[in-house]
């Protein structure tokens, strides 16, 4: 699983990785019954097909959680931070990634992609079978070689553009904010409704 750079305010203060969150490591062939399989639907708040893609192949794969889900067969967590979190912060201006969190889809996200694209990662190791599935019993070894020191540098105030953010929600269903300095002409906050969530765009 691939991880991506964080994006900072002037001061150093990151917009992303904040909330905590859980990567969850799922072996497919613990879930390939139907009924498993909706139930772990259920449980992660994912669509049933997309999710049946993905445990219809033998590899086993990781999703990132900010609910709490148990450790079952076929399940091993790793605490992590969530990139985007669950309230997220100037949403319009950091942008979002594809479904993967490969590749910047908007806003400094796309354009800082070739920045922001080598974050490190997490490693799963595991053993595997003749058919790319694993072994059971023999467990599973994840680690963490997230990189928490690249990234891109703005000229927003996280404090700022929090405070204008929480003020938008509360009484702007529709327009834009910007909060500029005037000595510099540096814009340190800014914001537009209606928001939206960078984690479910699709939304």
């Amino acid at each position: 699983e691939k991880f991506r750079g964080n994006i900072y305010d002037r001061n150093g203060k990151p917009f992303l990785y904040r909330d905590e969150a859980t990567a969850l490591f799922i072996d497919p062939q613990y879930f390939r019954d139907s009924g498993k399989g909706m139930e772990l639907a259920k449980q992660l708040n994912r669509d049933y097909s997309e999710l049946m893609k993905k445990l219809t192949d033998k590899r086993p794969f990781i999703i990132i959680t900010y609910d709490e889900i148990p450790e079952t067969e076929g399940i091993t967590k790793l605490p992590i931070k969530g990139r985007y979190g669950i309230k997220p912060i100037a949403a319009h201006i950091i942008g979002y990634t594809d479904k993967d969190g490969a590749m910047g889809k908007a806003g400094i996200e796309k354009a800082y992609d070739y920045l922001l694209k080598d974050g490190g990662e997490i490693t799963v190791k595991y053993s595997g079978n003749a058919q790319a599935g694993s072994i059971p019993g023999l467990g599973v070894d994840v680690t963490d070689n997230i990189n928490e020191t690249g990234g891109v540098k703005l000229t927003l105030d996280y404090d700022i553009q929090k405070i204008t953010d929480e003020a938008a929600d509360r009484l702007l269903p529709k327009g834009a904010v910007v909060v500029e300095d005037i000595a510099t002409g540096e814009i340190v906050a800014m914001t537009s409704r209606p928001d939206f969530n960078p984690e479910k765009v699709e939304q």
